[in-house]
C-alpha cells in the first residue's frame, strides 16, 4: 500500500506538485478544454482524427508523401518536402498532382499507341515519301517560321519600347530549342530573361509582357478548338463551347476586378488594358490567330504528303487542339503527350489509327529538327552563355514557387 503512495517533494518542486494536485483535483481530466497549437502542422494537430481513424491518417500521409515524392522526380526535384500544412498549399498541391496525374495518362496512351501501331518499316516508308517532296517542306519551313515572325511581332507591339524585332524573334526560338532540350517547359523564362536583358526593359515587365502572350496564345487555341468542335458536329458541340466561354469572360473578369484591387497587379492590369483598347489590340490579336493558322499548316504538309485527306479547316483543329495538349509537357518537346493529343485528335477528324499514328510522328520529328536548327541560328546570331540560361529558368521557378 505504502509503494502505492505518492514520492513527497520537497521545496519549489513540492509547492508546484501540490498546487498541480489540487488543480486536478479541482477540474477532472475529461472537462478539461483540448487546447491547439497554432503553429503545429495541420497534419500534426491533437484531434484532427480520432480513435481507429489515425490508422487511416498514416495511410493518407505515406500516400501524399510518395505522391508529392513522385512529382518532384519528374519535374527534377530531388528535394523530398513534407505534405503542406496551409489550404493554399493544399490546393496547389492538389493542382499540380492533377497535372501529373493527367501526364501520365497521355504516357500512357502513347505507349498503348506504340505497342499497337508501331512498325518501323511503315513509318520508314513514309519518312521517303515526305522527302521526296522537298517544295512540301520548304513551304512548312518558311510558313511556320512566319508564324513565329508574326508572334515576335504581336509580342513586340505589345511591349511598345525601343527593342529591336529580332530580340523578339531570338527570344521565340530560343524558348523553342530550350522546350526541345528539357524535360520542363521552361523556354518561357529564356524569353523572360532575353527581353529583360535590354535596357529600358525590367525583369517583371517582360514577365508580364510574355505572361500576356501566352495567355493570349492558349485563348486564340481555345478559340479554335471550340470553333472546330462545333463545326465538326461533334456532340454537346453548343453546350461546351458556350460552357468555355461562359467561364473563360467570368474569369477574367473576375482577374481583372481583383487585380485593380492589388496595388502590385493594378499597374499590370492598366498595362493590358491600355495595350488592347484601340487598333493596335486588334492588330495584336489577329497575329496572334494568323501565326496559330500558319503553324497549321505542318500537319497539314504532311498530310498532303502522304495522300491523306485533310481539310485546312480540320488541320487547324487538329494543330490547336495538339499544341493546347502541351500544358501536359513533362518530356523534352512533349514528346509522347503531343503524339497522343494529335493521333486522337486527327481520329475524332477522320484519319484511320495507323495513319494518324505515323502523322504525328513524323510531324512532331519535323518540329523536332526544325527547333534544333532555330535554335542554332539564335545561338549564333545572339550568343548567350548556358550558365546564364541556366539562371533564369533557375530564377524563374523560384519566383514560381515562391508564389504558388
Amino acid at each position: 500500500m505504502l509503494a502505492l503512495l505518492p514520492v513527497p517533494r520537497f521545496g519549489a518542486d513540492a509547492t508546484h506538485s501540490f498546487a498541480g494536485h489540487q488543480e486536478s483535483e479541482r477540474k477532472p481530466s475529461h472537462m478539461t478544454p483540448r487546447t491547439l497549437s497554432t503553429d503545429c502542422n495541420p497534419w500534426e494537430r491533437r484531434g484532427f482524427f480520432y480513435g481507429p481513424a489515425k490508422k487511416i491518417r498514416g495511410k493518407l500521409r505515406i500516400i501524399a508523401n510518395c505522391l508529392y515524392d513522385l512529382y518532384n522526380l519528374s519535374v527534377g526535384n530531388t528535394e523530398v518536402r513534407k505534405p503542406p500544412g496551409g489550404k493554399r498549399d493544399m490546393m496547389s498541391m492538389g493542382k499540380r498532382l492533377l497535372f501529373f496525374v493527367c501526364k501520365l495518362m497521355l504516357f500512357a496512351a502513347f505507349v498503348g499507341l506504340c505497342v499497337f501501331f508501331l512498325d518501323l518499316k511503315a513509318i520508314n516508308r513514309q519518312l521517303l515519301t515526305l522527302l521526296h517532296h522537298p517544295f512540301t517542306l520548304a513551304g512548312m519551313a518558311l510558313l511556320y517560321g512566319m508564324a513565329f515572325c508574326l508572334r515576335a511581332f504581336a509580342w513586340k507591339w505589345y511591349v511598345n519600347k525601343d527593342v529591336a524585332f529580332s530580340v523578339f524573334l531570338y527570344a521565340q526560338f530560343y524558348s523553342l530549342f530550350i522546350n526541345h532540350v528539357l524535360p520542363v517547359k521552361a523556354g518561357d523564362a529564356v524569353r523572360i530573361g532575353l527581353l529583360a536583358k535590354e535596357k529600358d526593359v525590367q525583369w517583371d515587365e517582360s514577365l508580364h509582357s510574355v505572361v500576356v502572350m501566352r495567355s493570349l496564345d492558349l485563348l486564340v487555341l481555345a478559340a479554335y478548338a471550340g470553333i472546330g468542335v462545333f463545326w465538326m458536329g461533334l456532340a454537346y458541340a453548343w453546350t461546351t463551347l458556350f460552357l468555355v466561354a461562359g467561364i473563360g469572360a467570368a474569369g477574367l473578369v473576375v482577374l481583372l476586378r481583383w487585380g485593380m484591387k492589388k496595388p502590385l497587379l493594378k499597374k499590370h492590369v492598366q498595362i493590358v488594358k491600355t495595350a488592347f483598347t484601340g487598333p493596335k489590340g486588334w492588330f495584336i490579336c489577329a497575329a496572334i490567330a494568323a501565326s496559330w493558322g500558319l503553324e497549321a499548316f505542318v500537319v497539314l504538309g504532311v498530310t498532303n504528303a502522304l495522300s491523306i485527306d485533310l481539310s485546312v479547316l480540320k488541320g487547324l483543329w487538329v494543330n490547336s487542339m495538339t499544341i493546347a495538349g502541351q500544358l501536359f509537357h513533362f518530356t523534352p518537346g512533349g514528346l509522347g503527350t503531343y503524339e497522343s493529343v494529335m493521333t486522337f485528335s486527327l481520329v475524332t477528324a477522320g484519319v484511320g489509327w495507323q495513319q494518324a499514328y505515323e502523322v504525328a510522328l513524323l510531324t512532331h520529328g519535323w518540329k523536332f529538327a526544325f527547333s534544333y536548327l532555330a535554335g542554332l541560328w539564335a545561338w549564333i546570331a545572339l550568343p548567350i552563355p548556358w550558365s546564364e540560361l541556366r539562371s533564369w529558368i533557375s530564377k524563374n521557378r523560384n519566383r514560381g514557387e515562391s508564389n504558388g
